[in-house]
């Protein structure tokens, strides 16, 4: 019986050769398509990862925001002496009004964070602020009808230990290491334990009112991994424009160390802010603009670094003395992004200017 054939006389079918050449042509693109499909898997990963650890630094910014935007210092009007004191217990004997001036007994505070908040939350380069809003947040649930009660809300950035000694134990600790990490904090304190009634004007930033070290309130993590965090007050450009003709000052700015105290009057301005100086337009007023910067990184990036030791790696942090000088924020920014991307940390800048509502900016 003879086999089956095509016209040709030919036997149908692929030889060996060509079936090789085949099974070889198949492998090689299945592993181009199993590494392609890897490799945007990898992509996905990646980006999914980092769009989901910034998504907490972009919810924590826009609090910020949101609650800078509602900041108050319900101003009103007093009689003030000769030398623009107020009324108060230890003058009311001779007091004599002589004019109206603007006064409040909130605070409005910006500065260094080494300058304002405890060492013992070890603050990074950069900002803090505390200011009163009204939250109507109450500790007690006597008071949790009275939602508009006034609140202090403190914000800035610590570099310090994750350990939790209260709750982790002794092996695991010395598994893990006192393993450290970039936290942006918040203070906030109860309506009923507000003691910024009770400041005094003892010190140059007249800040008794802070919480102190050993408080039983401690600040809450709103988000991790945030290297960066600054606070610029300042005013209107046509303000700016106005207030340097008007005092004779072609650099003239409200807050040359992004610093601004709408108390320091009470203290002579003692310090850096000096009696006579255009900042005593800060008295009992809040600015009218703050630019708020911050810079979060990729938690992934972070991982090759030494966090274990109580000082953070030089490749996180700026460089020493930047950030002193708000005339030098975009070039301190910017020195801080090159920074950062040569040590290979992926980052995220979150920047924005925020109008304070309450502000009934004047230059008098």
């Amino acid at each position: 019986m003879k086999g089956f054939s095509t016209r040709s006389g030919h036997r149908s079918g692929f030889s060996l050769v060509e079936m090789l050449v085949a099974t070889a042509v198949f492998t090689l693109i299945l592993v181009v398509l199993l590494q392609a499909t890897g490799l945007i898997t990898s992509v996905w990963r990646q980006s999914s990862g980092r769009i989901t650890a910034f998504q907490n630094a972009r919810a924590a910014f826009d609090t910020i925001h949101r609650e800078l935007s509602l900041a108050t210092l319900n101003t009103y009007f007093d009689y003030v002496d000769a030398s623009g004191n107020l009324r108060t217990a230890a003058n009311k004997s001779t007091f004599k009004p002589a004019n109206f001036a603007r006064a409040s007994e909130l605070h409005f505070v910006a500065g260094k964070a080494k300058n304002l908040i405890p060492s013992a939350l070890s603050p990074t380069t950069g900002s803090a602020l505390f200011l009163q809003l009204p939250r109507g947040y109450n500790s007690g649930a006597a008071l949790s009808s009275l939602n508009l009660t006034l609140n202090t809300v403190g914000y800035h950035v610590s570099y310090r230990s994750g350990t939790d000694a209260g709750f982790m134990p002794s092996w695991l600790q010395t598994l893990f290491g006192d393993r450290h990490s970039f936290q942006l904090l918040q203070w906030l304190q109860p309506a009923e334990d507000m003691k910024v009634y009770e400041s005094t004007n003892d010190t140059s930033w007249d800040l008794d009112w802070l919480p102190p070290e050993d408080s039983a309130l401690r600040p809450a993590v709103i988000a991790d991994h945030v290297l960066l965090l600054v606070f610029l007050p300042r005013v209107s450009a046509e303000d700016q424009n106005n207030l340097r003709i008007k005092f004779a000052k072609p650099t003239w700015t409200l807050s040359p160390g992004y610093e601004y105290d709408s108390r320091a009057w009470e203290s002579g301005y003692a310090g850096s802010i000096a009696a006579g100086d255009t900042r005593s337009l800060m008295r009992n007023q809040i600015p009218p603009i703050v630019d708020l910067v911050m810079v979060a990184a990729d938690p992934k990036s972070l991982a090759r670094f030494d966090l274990n030791s109580a000082t953070p790696p030089v490749e996180l942090v700026p460089a020493a003395g930047a950030f002193e000088l708000s005339e030098h924020l975009e070039s301190d920014l910017d020195d801080f992004q090159k920074k950062l991307t040569n040590a290979a940390v992926g980052y995220r800048v979150f920047r924005s200017s925020v109008r304070l509502r309450g502000s009934k900016w004047s230059q008098q």
